[in-house]
């Protein structure tokens, strides 16, 4: 039944990765790792840690793969992958545990086995914690001096990111790396040099030069206000396209609510970039957009959908901190013990 129950969830997954060959390959790969990982610690380990320490060395090996392929030009960081990778190690440990029972393998937790796992467990909270502190700030300290890997700075986005989810009851929720009283502060005094630059990317065809020369980590605030933009104004156009055409149409509604929403979110947080950009909707389009949008729809952003923002990096280091020292000092306390009980058996 266990088998048989793996085998159905991991085809689904197969399944549902079919038309991404390098993702769908990954999760049998990793099925394979975890296996591996199982074959090599039964040598040393025969109690039901076993599974759990595999696991836990398969979710190290997918967290670095991960910032392996960040550091790759052309691909970025996706927690997503990590999951997907933790998920393929995950099903095939419960194969084995719970569906062919090694009889090498002896039913609870013994000593050595906890120690191990509580290291190993102390080992991948410090390898994700470390991918969780590499904030742009970090990264800009220590990029350039890694060979061939400046491209770094180019990409639109980056590792770990913390910022704030902001509810506006007009808009709905959107989220920045800026507080609403610091959004309006850069606003403010970066206005003209913002719009400036945000008018020499007019085309669809010049986003990509956008994102590589004003990135997360040189132009925070530029880059994000260009995100919001460059959104509105895809769904902009697409609504001019749809009006009078298609106005009863899935599509288009959606058309409506983001050009709408985006644009109220440049107007409020935004001011004075957008007032100064070649980008400040006419007042013809802002009648039509008005007429049609539905204030009742809720909406949430996804730009910079990627940031943390249920806690701080403060918070985030410190917890780090806390659960590797813990999972260090039960295995310390239990190794010692273990070593004592050996010494007195002797």
């Amino acid at each position: 039944m266990w088998l048989g129950a793996v085998a159905v969830v991991f085809c689904t997954y197969e399944y549902n990765l079919r038309e991404n060959a390098v993702e769908t390959l990954h999760f049998f790969e990793y099925g394979l790792l975890s296996l591996l990982l199982y074959r090599a610690l039964s040598h040393r380990i025969r109690d039901t840690n076993i599974y759990l320490i595999a696991f836990s060395l398969g979710f190290i090996v997918g967290a670095l793969d991960e910032a392996i392929r960040w550091l790759t030009p052309h691909r970025v960081w996706d927690m997503r992958d990590i999951l997907l990778n933790s998920v393929a190690v995950g099903l095939m440990q419960i194969a084995i545990g719970c569906g062919l029972k090694p009889e090498i393998i002896q039913r609870g937790f013994s000593v050595r086995g906890g120690v191990l796992l509580c290291r190993t467990l102390a080992l991948a909270v410090f390898v994700f914690g470390m991918c969780l502190l590499n904030t742009p700030a970090v990264i800009d300290l220590y990029i350039d001096k890694i060979p061939g890997a400046a491209h770094v700075r180019g990409k639109s986005s980056q590792i770990a990111e913390y910022g704030y989810l902001h509810h506006d009851p007009e808009i709905g929720h959107f989220r920045s790396r800026f507080t609403i009283d610091r959004l309006k502060q850069l606003d403010a005094t970066q206005a003209k040099r913002s719009a400036q630059v945000l008018d020499r990317y007019r085309a669809v065809k010049d986003y990509p030069d956008f994102f590589e020369n004003y990135t997360v980590i040189n132009e925070r605030f530029i880059h994000e206000a260009g995100v919001h933009l460059f959104r509105r104004e895809k769904y902009l156009n697409r609504f001019l396209d749809y009006n009078g055409r298609v106005s009863e149409s899935n599509r288009y509604k959606r058309a409506v609510l983001i050009a709408w929403r985006e644009t109220r979110i440049l107007e409020k947080y935004y001011t004075k970039t957008l007032a100064l950009s070649w980008f400040q909707i006419s007042p013809e389009k802002r009648v039509l957009l008005n007429a049609a949008h539905n204030a009742e729809t809720d909406y949430e952003s996804p730009v910079s959908k990627s940031l943390i923002t249920i806690a701080t990096r403060q918070q985030v280091a410190w917890g780090i901190a806390g659960t590797v020292i813990a999972l260090l000092g039960v295995s310390l306390f239990y190794g010692r013990r273990r070593n004592d009980k050996v010494a007195d058996n002797g």
